[in-house]
């Protein structure tokens, strides 16, 4: 829970770096919650298909998603500084599918940095 709790507190660090775990930890986080939205609005009918009518909206779904989106960009940054790439590599994101699959392997190598390397990052 530690991981999820300094993800969200930290949703506006873009600086220092994350190690594997806080990343996968949180993007399962991100899933888990816009899952259950995305439940809940099943659950209660709320699928508007009356803003544009071939394109169903699901309204809490969609506010989970937009307030998770720049807590996720600002942990993928830091976790792409853990592995020493540029954090513009984020924009990758946008791509969909190749675009994802490609982040995920920049993403999954392990930290070249050490615990002491983002203990001196942080004062």
């Amino acid at each position: 829970m530690g991981y999820i709790g300094g993800g969200l507190r930290g949703f506006t660090n873009f600086k220092g770096s994350a190690n594997w775990t806080e990343w996968s930890a949180f993007i399962l986080f991100s899933f888990f919650v816009c899952s259950l939205a995305f439940g809940l609005d099943l659950a209660m009918g709320w699928d508007r298909s009356n803003v544009v009518p071939w394109m169903r909206w699901h309204p809490s779904f969609e506010i989970t998603r937009l307030l998770l989106v720049v807590p996720c960009l600002a942990v993928t940054a830091r976790r792409l500084r853990g592995v020493q790439r540029n954090p513009w590599w984020c924009l990758l994101g946008l791509v969909p599918i190749l675009g994802w699959i490609v982040l995920l392997t920049l993403i999954v190598p392990s930290s070249e940095e050490g615990p002491e390397a983002c203990a001196s990052e942080r004062r």
